[in-house]
This record gives C-alpha cells, structure tokens and sequence, in this order.
C-alpha cells in the first residue's frame, strides 16, 4: 500500500510541476496574416523584403514613386523589419508593428 500511495504521490508532484511551468508566449496566432503598406519614395525600383529575426522573406518589387500592398503571414511576433533593396543599395531595415485589421505603413526612402 505505502508503495501504491509513493507512485501516485510522485505521478502527481509530476503532473503539477508540468502544469505550472508552461511559458507564455505573446506571438500571433498560427496562420494569422497581417496586410502592409510599402510606400517607395527612393528614386529607384526596390525589391522589398520582410524578417521577424529569422530569415528575410521577400515580398516583392515595388517601383519608385508608388505603394504596393503586400501581405505578412503567420510572423513569429508582431514587430517585424521590412528593408528594400536594389542592387547594393539597402533602405532599411525599418521596424514595423502590425496590427491584426489594419494595414501598416512603411515608407522607404
């Protein structure tokens, strides 16, 4: 009996350790996509990328003087990096916060 009484005594300390230890994480929900609006003020077409501080995704090419809208999904955190580029030049990074039902704005330069 004191062995059957010791293995739930353990088996619980367990699963209450276990419970309290989870983290919280304040990262979008999977699959959650973000809108973005890159306005290109240099005097160049640039191929615009993104990053949450893991690799740079690319977006795609938006011409000088216009604004494209591009889509972000499923970023790691809410707060992302967009730069654009055209050959060695690089405007950026900006940081950029995005809002779940509202389009960011990012103007390059």
């Amino acid at each position: 009996m004191k062995r059957a009484t010791r293995f739930l005594l353990v088996l619980l300390t367990g699963l209450a350790v276990g419970a309290c230890s989870r983290s919280v994480s304040v990262a979008p929900q999977p699959g959650t996509t973000y809108a973005i609006l890159v306005n290109n003020q240099a005097g160049r077409s640039l191929d615009v990328a993104w990053s949450d501080g893991d690799a740079w995704r690319s977006l795609g090419t938006v011409a000088s003087g216009t604004e494209e809208r591009f889509i972000i999904a499923a970023p790691r955190t809410t707060t992302i990096s967009v730069r654009g580029t055209s050959g060695a030049t690089t405007s950026g990074p900006y940081s950029v916060t995005l809002t779940p039902g509202s389009a960011a704005r990012v103007t390059l330069r």
